[in-house]
């Protein structure tokens, strides 16, 4: 399934759910952050999402194509931590990667012993009429990629290897997305590694063992579990991320920078600011965003018309949930001013920066401000950023003098 999709969890009446942007329409009245009705423009662009930032996500890096980042020491690491920058709960992304592992160990490059299955997902080829196709054969549906190699070749496989772990990764969210959706929900929706595992196993992967209590599953579960134990403390910050041909340096920045699209709303609106009239900016925060703040970040600040609307908390909530940094403090351009600077281990510094010396990723920060350099977009804008009661999330181009750089490092 397309990378192109933004992830986030919502709640729905008692229940919680984690959502593709898609299909992330409800939010609930229950979470601690109050919104208003989203504008009519916004309402438009969002329910459009999916491909607007399909276009913007392919030029979130410096042009140049190249893999997805992916953080992790090993294959299934970075397969849970990229499920886990898409939204998705550590129980959701540990079943996945469970039965990822029991397919393939997660390397994409393996091939069944008959020759059908392939990659990580043993996607089948077609041999003597039989197979599933989803290698290499199987014709588009509604006229979407449904194999890897169409889709490999489409504008979202940017010109990566069929056995690239990346494109698989991107491709069987894309199937998730388009062609298994009801499944989707379920695995997302999942309260332990125990449901998610079974539920990709039965109607995703479908093996023709697949008993809920057979020896399949309860494999699936015990590799899902081990997962969950071993990853299920964020995103390692002891390498093995690759680096982005395209030029989104360090694993980490190209991460922050995807989950930062996926929460700021990616044009500008004119909504009616009861503090500056006549000025266009969004005031009302993304379904995604308002989810990930409950989720990520619940700390509540300002007062007036929407307490999430904050610079610092936006920048923390991205940094939290990218798993670029779980210890990044909640709120306060001062406290994260103080942080950025008394941890040389994890943060590099460059004084008075010009535009030639930003990467995707970086942290621009003054007493007072803070925003994300997120490299060039589709509409020429790069810096991605909120205002306290002021402008929710979105994008712009922000001046930088007096800013002060930090680059995560891994």
């Amino acid at each position: 399934m397309a990378n192109k999709i933004i992830i986030s969890k919502l709640k729905i009446a008692a229940s919680r759910l984690l959502l593709i942007a898609s299909a992330a329409t409800l939010f609930a009245t229950s979470l601690p952050v109050q919104v208003s009705a989203i504008s009519i423009p916004q309402s438009r662009l969002y329910s459009k999402d999916i491909r607007y930032l399909d276009d913007r996500e392919s030029q979130a890096c410096e042009a140049g194509g190249g893999s997805t980042n992916l953080v992790g020491r090993d294959n299934p690491e970075k397969a849970f931590n990229y499920f886990k920058s898409k939204g998705l709960s550590e129980n959701s992304a540990a079943g996945i990667v469970g039965n990822l592992i029991a397919e393939s160990g997660v390397d994409p490059e393996i091939v069944q012993a008959s020759g059908y299955g392939h990659g990580i997902a043993q996607w089948e080829t077609v041999i003597n009429g039989v197979g599933s196709g989803r290698w290499d054969v199987n014709p588009p549906k509604n006229g979407k990629p449904a194999n890897v190699k169409d889709f490999s070749e489409s504008p979202a496989g940017k010109g990566r290897s069929m056995t690239d772990l990346s494109l698989q990764l991107d491709f069987l969210t894309h199937e998730l997305e388009n062609f298994y959706t009801s499944s989707f929900e379920k695995i997302k929706a999942a309260q332990s590694s125990d449901v998610a595992a079974f539920v990709f196993m039965a109607e995703v992967e479908i093996p023709e063992d697949r008993a809920p209590n057979g020896t399949n599953a309860q494999h699936r579960k015990e590799l899902a579990a081990k997962v969950l134990a071993d990853y299920g403390t964020g995103v390692s910050s002891g390498g093995g991320g690759s680096t982005n041909a395209g030029g989104c340096g360090v694993a980490s920045g190209g991460t922050i920078v995807q989950t930062a699209i996926g929460l700021a709303w990616p044009e500008r609106f004119a909504d009616a600011n009861p503090r500056q009239p006549g000025r266009t900016s969004p005031l009302t925060p993304t379904p995604a965003y308002v989810s990930a703040v409950a989720e990520f970040n619940p700390t509540k600040v300002g007062v007036g018309y929407n307490q999430s609307i904050d610079c610092g908390v936006f920048v923390s909530t991205v940094m939290r949930m990218s798993g670029a940094d779980p210890d990044y403090p909640p709120v306060g351009t001062s406290i994260h001013y103080n942080y950025l600077a008394t941890n040389p281990d994890k943060y590099r510094r460059i004084n008075n920066p010009t535009r030639a010396d930003l990467q995707p990723g970086d942290i621009l920060i003054i007493v007072g401000h803070t925003w994300i350099y997120a490299g060039p977009q589709a509409n020429g804008e790069t810096d991605v950023s909120a205002s306290l009661n002021d402008r929710a999330p979105n994008f712009g181009n922000q001046e930088l003098g007096g800013y002060t750089l930090f680059r995560r490092l891994l």
